[in-house]
């Protein structure tokens, strides 16, 4: 699925808990901090943020690791290094409405509850024109049919906004994959 600036994801469908396999494994390059299971305990999933001087483009030597998280409605993101470098700050286009924004700097170490179902957007300020972003989907939410608005509307270079739309697009694909090839009963918010 390929969203641009201005236009909708169609966000219809849900995750089944059989495609989606174990907790903080890579598939696709989406980190899941754990399985669907309405049932199972709440996790926290670990964020690192990095500077690579070995990349070979800018656009890929500041970055949150992993950038793409999915959590049950009340887990956890644990962010590592947000010290003179780094910085983490809520996207308040991307942000469920009535929860506290996130501003974090100069902590090595800071746990941020997600407590209610939606997106997260999370930017480094130093480094988010280098598209250092980070977007945590909780309660397996649909795409919003805005977020091409919403994307546009941020106040932010082009390579931030294109790395949002990149989240959103690896979110949509693997949610569509994942209906696409399941025949277990879908995951459930609670």
């Amino acid at each position: 699925m390929k969203l641009r600036a201005g236009t909708s994801g169609n966000g219809a469908g849900a995750l089944s808990r059989r495609s989606v396999i174990a907790a903080g494994m890579v598939i696709s390059g989406l980190a899941l901090a754990r399985p669907f299971d309405a049932h199972a305990a709440v996790q926290t999933v670990s964020v690192k943020q990095l500077t690579d001087p070995k990349a070979t483009a800018a656009t890929g030597m500041f970055r949150f690791v992993p950038d793409l998280v999915m959590l049950d409605v009340g887990g956890g993101i644990v962010f590592f290094n947000s010290l003179a470098q780094h910085t983490v700050h809520s996207v308040p286009q991307i942000w469920p409405e009535g929860v506290a924004p996130v501003s974090i700097f100069n902590t090595p170490r800071v746990e941020v509850g997600l407590p209610v179902t939606g997106f997260y957007g999370f930017r480094c300020n130093r480094h988010g024109g280098y598209g250092m972003v980070m977007l945590a989907a909780v309660g397996a939410p649909p795409v919003p049919a805005d977020i091409g608005k919403r994307v546009s509307n941020l106040r932010a270079e082009r390579r931030e906004r294109d790395a949002v739309l990149h989240l959103f697009e690896r979110y949509a694909t693997d949610r569509e994959n994942t209906r696409s090839t399941s025949d277990e009963r879908p995951y459930q918010s609670k």
